[in-house]
């Protein structure tokens, strides 16, 4: 459930040593307000994608987000992606495995491609 949840992401982001992926709309995302805020403290890049969140010094990229998802990549190794809505019915998938990682990054990647784009 989102209790779960919610820690993992936090144990993620804690563990974060070079850098942050995240797409995730604004309601979500200040869950981890000064979690996000000490990783760009600590230089590490932050890559925000969402429809209305954004703290100084990260990199941010406006979009639509659907409501209650979230994708998170950290240090190109580790993926978190699923729904977040805050009840114990939620579900994510957490995985390291490269492959998984690699898909995630791209999808990403393309996202903010077409974001550039569209500026």
């Amino acid at each position: 459930g989102a209790k779960n949840i919610i820690h993992k992401i936090k144990e993620m982001l804690e563990k974060t040593e070079e850098r942050l992926y995240v797409m995730a709309p604004k309601e979500i995302l200040d869950f981890f307000v000064e979690e996000l805020q000490s990783l760009v403290k600590k230089s590490k890049k932050v890559v925000i994608l969402s429809d209305n969140f954004n703290i100084p010094k990260a990199i941010y990229h406006k979009t639509v987000v659907p409501k209650n998802q979230i994708r998170l990549i950290t240090d190109s190794s580790y993926v978190l992606t699923g729904e977040l809505s805050n009840s114990e019915h939620d579900r994510c998938l957490y995985s390291g495995q490269q492959n998984l990682v690699d898909v995630m990054k791209e999808a990403l990647k393309n996202k903010i491609e077409l974001l550039q784009r569209d500026k």
